[in-house]
C-alpha cells in the first residue's frame, strides 16, 4: 500500500503527538519509581520472586493498588511478572536495592521527595520572576528545610554521598594528590569525597566543613571510616569564612546552588585565606557551550527552582573564577555528566 503525502504527514503528526504525551506523563513515571523505592520494593524482592499479596503485607499497602503499581513497574522494566501475580526483580530495578553497589535508592527518594516535587510545580513562577520557588512553597530555603526535616535531609545527604563515592574513585585516578598535606572540603556533607582522597594520600589530613546539622550527621560516618585522627570536623557558614591552611580546597556541587554574586562571595572567602601555592578543585556539571540536547539543561532549571542557583558553561566558570582571583587550569570529565575543574590562585 502506497501512502499519500497527506497520510505521511498525519503519521508524522501522530508520532509527534505521542512524543509530547510521553513527555507530559514523565511526572507519572517519576512517582512510580519514587514510590517503588520508598516502599523498599527492590529490597523485598532481593531474595527472589514474591506475590503481590505477600508484598502488600510486607509494605502495609492496599493489595489491589500495589498490584497496579507492580504491573506498571513491569511495563517500564523494573520487574517481570513470571507467573500471574508473582513478581521478580530485573537489573534495572535492582539498582534500587539498598545494598547494591552504586545504589540509586536514596537519590531517587531525594529527587522526588516533596522538597523537590512541590517547588517544581511552581516552575512558571520561577521563570516569570527569575528566582527560586522553594521559599514561596515552604516559607524557608532548602537548607533550613533539610535541617527541620531530618529524614528528607538524610536521604539527600546519602544520595550525595553515593554520587561522591563514584566521583571520588575517578578523582583519585585522575588527579595527583602527592603534594597535598591538608585538604579542606567545603560543604562536604558526610565527607565521602574527602575520605577517598585521604585514603589515596596517607600523609594528608583533612577538614570537613559544613552546616552544624550536617556535621552532626557526618560524625558517625567519619568515625566508621576510622578517620577521627585525620579529619577535623568544623561547623560554619562559607559566606562568612572558611578554614585556612590547606594545600587543596574542594567544592563539590556547591557553586551550582548559588547565583553568580553568592558564588563569587564563596570563592573570594577561599581566596582570602588560601596560600599562594594552594589549588582549588571544583566538581560541577558543565552546560554545553552551544545548544544541544543535554540533561544538564534540566539540572540548570532544577537549581533555579530549588535554590536560585545555576549550572555554568566553561566560559562562565572562567569568568567567575577570574573575578575571584583564580585561573582555570584544566577540566577533566567525570561520571554523571560531572567535571573536575582545577583552578590555581593568582
Amino acid at each position: 500500500m502506497i501512502q499519500t503525502a497527506g497520510q505521511t504527514e498525519q503519521t508524522q503528526d501522530d508520532a509527534l503527538s505521542q512524543q509530547l504525551l510521553r513527555m507530559l506523563q514523565g511526572y507519572f513515571l517519576t512517582q512510580v519509581v519514587h514510590v517503588f523505592a520508598t516502599l523498599g520494593m527492590a529490597d523485598h524482592l532481593a531474595g527472589g520472586p514474591k506475590t503481590s499479596d505477600a508484598l502488600a503485607r510486607l509494605t502495609a499497602t492496599d493489595h489491589d493498588a500495589l498490584r497496579r503499581l507492580l504491573r506498571t513497574a513491569v511495563g517500564f522494566g523494573l520487574l517481570e511478572e513470571r507467573h500471574p501475580g508473582s513478581f521478580a526483580l530485573l537489573p534495572l530495578g535492582a539498582l534500587l536495592r539498598s545494598d547494591a553497589p552504586g545504589s540509586l535508592r536514596d537519590y531517587i527518594i531525594a529527587m522526588a521527595a516533596p522538597s523537590f516535587w512541590l517547588p517544581w510545580g511552581q516552575l512558571e513562577h520561577a521563570i516569570r520572576h527569575g528566582k527560586e520557588a522553594f521559599t514561596d512553597v515552604f516559607g524557608m530555603n532548602v537548607w533550613d528545610y533539610y535541617a527541620q526535616h531530618p529524614q528528607e535531609g538524610r536521604h539527600f545527604a546519602n544520595a550525595m554521598s553515593t554520587i561522591s563515592a563514584v566521583v571520588a574513585d575517578e578523582v583519585v585516578a585522575q588527579y595527583d594528590l602527592s603534594t597535598c598535606r591538608k585538604i579542606v572540603d567545603i560543604g562536604g556533607s558526610h565527607g565521602t569525597l574527602l575520605a577517598a582522597l585521604l585514603r589515596a594520600n596517607p600523609a594528608a589530613t583533612g577538614v570537613l566543613f559544613d552546616r552544624p546539622n550536617v556535621i552532626a550527621e557526618a560524625r558517625h560516618v567519619i568515625h566508621s571510616l576510622g578517620l577521627n585522627e585525620r579529619v577535623e570536623l568544623v561547623e560554619g557558614d562559607f559566606f562568612e569564612e572558611v578554614p585556612a591552611g590547606a594545600d587543596l580546597y574542594l567544592l563539590k556541587w556547591i557553586l551550582h546552588d548559588w547565583d553568580d554574586a553568592q558564588s563569587l562571595a564563596i570563592l573570594k572567602n577561599i581566596h582570602r585565606i588560601a596560600a599562594s601555592h594552594s589549588k582549588l578543585l571544583i566538581v560541577e556539571r558543565l552546560l554545553p557551550s552551544a545548544p544541544e540536547p543535554s540533561p544538564v539543561h534540566l539540572m540548570d532549571l532544577n537549581m533555579l527552582v530549588l535554590a536560585g542557583g545555576r549550572e555554568r558553561s566553561r566560559e562562565e566558570f572562567e569568568t567567575l573564577l577570574s573575578s575571584a582571583g583564580y585561573r582555570l587550569e584544566k577540566i577533566m570529565p567525570l561520571p554523571h555528566f560531572l567535571n573536575l575543574i582545577e583552578a590555581v590562585r593568582v
